[in-house]
């Protein structure tokens, strides 16, 4: 079979052309295969039926109500008819039909340093883990990732060979990872209910309207902790992905470099700020009326035993 040169792989067989059907007997003895031949590929495939597509919804074979010409009688004749698979979704319009097989030959046909590049490219789109794949070796997890490519291929019409399909998920993912690495500053909204909850908190405490310039006071320093806290995290580290290196030396052609977490901003530490903006205001005011309310406790005191006293020198002295 010719090869096919796909964006940059050469698979030289199981591209799943319509040409690429298989032709795997489905009774015992049928076909080229022997009983025992056909009990082996039973054993393989782990029960799944050898000849029923990937993908969600297909069947080995389909019954097509269909009208030909019948020569002896001299007209068209329309009656149930069985197709195989390949032949049913290749007059539906599938330019690439999968079978459960296909995905370990074409796994066996790519080159070992290019099975680390597509096992990379599997793992960026979230179909494989690399922590459970060898290096460069042909293994279940990458056939795992191959077979979930043309499952994709299949539930979307068949038009797009599974390569194609890996680049179709690969600029999805990467339009999505755009929109979520970009830096999670604090945006005005955000800033307005930031500012609109502490000085609601503010007023509780105070237990009357804040004054024009409270509100002013508390809003500024919002404005400046929120702006720090949004340098803080145009600085820092982004994350970086786990990925496979070829390496010819190792047993298994291949070594796993593991990935970085992303720095993540001090998010308590800003709570705490906050907080304390609220302290900043009313602690001072809260600890002059409570230094203020134990000097007039004091005082009055001292105005009592006074007066005690007072009243007790009025008093006669009796003999």
């Amino acid at each position: 079979m010719s090869e096919n040169e796909t964006q940059g792989y050469t698979m030289p067989r199981g591209i799943g052309g319509i040409e690429d059907a298989p032709r795997i007997p489905t009774q015992p003895g049928a076909g080229d295969a022997t009983p025992t031949a056909q009990w082996v590929i039973d054993l393989l495939s782990n029960g799944v039926d050898t000849n029923k597509p990937l993908g969600d919804g297909f069947q080995s074979k389909y019954t097509e109500e269909i009208t030909r010409f019948d020569s002896t009688t001299g007209e068209y004749i329309t009656k149930p008819t069985t197709l195989d698979a390949q032949e049913y979704l290749k007059a539906k319009g599938y330019n690439f039909i999968y079978y459960p097989y296909m995905a370990g030959e074409v796994a066996r046909d790519i080159a070992p340093g290019l099975r680390i590049i597509l096992k990379n490219q599997l793992a960026s789109v979230g179909l494989i883990d690399l922590s459970k794949t060898q290096g460069s070796m042909v293994d279940e997890e990458f056939t795992k990732g191959i077979r979930r490519l043309m499952e994709f291929s299949m539930n979307n019409g068949g038009k797009l060979d599974w390569v194609q399909s890996l680049g179709v998920l690969r600029t999805d993912m990467s339009v999505r990872k755009s929109a979520k690495t970009k830096a999670p500053v604090i945006e005005n909204d955000q800033m307005d209910d930031i500012v609109d909850e502490l000085l609601a908190k503010s007023k509780a405490r105070k237990g009357a309207p804040l004054s024009q310039e409270e509100r002013e006071y508390i809003t500024s320093k919002i404005n400046n902790r929120v702006g720090f806290f949004n340098q803080e995290i145009q600085g820092l580290s982004a994350g970086t992905e786990g990925m496979l290196a070829f390496d010819p030396s190792t047993p298994v052609g291949g070594r796993l470099i593991p990935g970085t977490p992303a720095e993540e901003p001090d998010a308590e530490q800003f709570a705490k700020d906050l907080a304390g903006i609220e302290e900043e205001v009313f602690a001072p005011r809260e600890e002059a009326a409570r230094v203020a309310g134990e000097t007039e406790a004091t005082r009055a005191r001292g105005a009592a035993t006074i007066a005690g006293l007072t009243n007790l020198s009025r008093r006669g002295v009796q003999r």
